[in-house]
């Protein structure tokens, strides 16, 4: 976000999005402002080899009180369920499994997956930056590997040398991301297990 108000080249203001991928900022001075998002899809604003704007599908207006802005992103990637999270009581264990597909056509942006990340939290809020490292497990891909599996079922199991304990609930989510700039996860949509 930069306030345009004040200047021609403001410093940029930078916020994060909540879980569901809403964003909410209520420090705001009213006033005219370019709006972007950035995150594991293809970019808004783009540059060509000198720097120069190439592609450009950011949002510039005036703000005063509440104003609501929605944006249409193409993700790097799809990562969907395939059936539902299975506990092993044998092992403590839990799997599941995900498909993986390209989100854009568009070949600049169809770098190699490095990873495929299960997240697993006692809390419903679960991610990258919310999870149980103790039972998470990833999966990770060198070099163009993982391009293989792509469309394909992957099966993912929590850590096999920590046992899930039991009679809760747990939260789990799947994330996987390229080799593109800042390596944001693209990501499936929460699941719960009840763990007997």
């Amino acid at each position: 976000m930069e306030e345009l108000s004040w200047s021609d080249s403001p410093t940029p203001y930078y916020f994060y999005s909540k879980q569901d991928g809403s964003f909410e900022n209520t420090k705001i001075f009213k006033g005219n402002y370019r709006i972007s998002v950035e995150g594991p899809f293809v970019p808004l604003v783009q540059y060509d080899a000198s720097g120069k704007v190439s592609v450009d599908h950011s949002v510039t207006t005036d703000i005063v009180g509440k104003k609501e802005i929605n944006f249409t992103v193409e993700p790097f990637l799809n990562v969907t369920w395939v059936g539902e999270p299975v506990y092993d009581a044998d092992s403590k264990t839990i799997s599941v499994q995900v498909k993986l597909e390209r989100g854009t056509s568009n070949p600049d942006f169809q770098q190699n997956i490095t990873d495929v990340y299960l997240f697993v939290n006692a809390l419903p809020y679960v991610g990258n930056n919310n999870y149980d490292s103790r039972y998470s497990f990833q999966l990770s891909f060198d070099g163009d590997a993982a391009n293989a599996e792509l469309g394909k079922t992957i099966t993912l199991t929590t850590k096999s040398d920590t046992a899930i304990p039991g009679n809760r609930t747990y939260y789990l989510r799947v994330g996987a991301r390229t080799d593109y700039g800042l390596k944001y996860y693209n990501y499936t949509d929460i699941k719960t297990i009840d763990i007997p």
